[in-house]
């Protein structure tokens, strides 16, 4: 939504005029060229960030992969970090632990799962 919105904006198209997002993307791409959606690159990033962090000893990869002591609050537990990497690999964390050691496997594992984006978004009706 994020995405679709900037580049209205950018264009000048108000989204009372009715033109879809099908005829917004295809007049970016008309202008820049092929471009990488802005989804795709936060995934790659943040399944980039987790391995270099995991392969490490740090601070960070305590916080990230530890549990805090103390109770929670009420209610749903917030989504975490850890969250959207399990759902974009759809693995479990100890064998994302154990394919983050071997850095070219996790390099493909992360250019694998951040292009899952669904093919349908932009696909023109008839």
């Amino acid at each position: 939504g994020f995405e679709n919105k900037s580049h209205r904006r950018i264009l000048g198209i108000n989204y009372k005029e009715g033109k879809t997002n099908i005829y917004v993307k295809n007049k970016m791409i008309s202008l820049i060229g092929k471009y990488e959606p802005l989804l795709q690159t936060v995934k790659r990033r943040k399944l980039k960030w987790f391995g270099h962090t995991s392969r490490h000893e740090s601070i960070t990869k305590t916080i990230l992969q530890g549990m805090v002591e103390g109770c929670r609050k009420r209610g749903r537990p917030k989504r975490t970090y850890i969250d959207d990497i399990k759902e974009w690999t759809e693995m479990d964390i100890n064998v994302l632990l154990d394919k983050v050691k071997k850095r070219k496997d996790w390099r493909k594992i992360c250019y694998g799962a951040s292009t899952l984006i669904s093919p349908t978004i932009f696909e023109s009706r008839d």
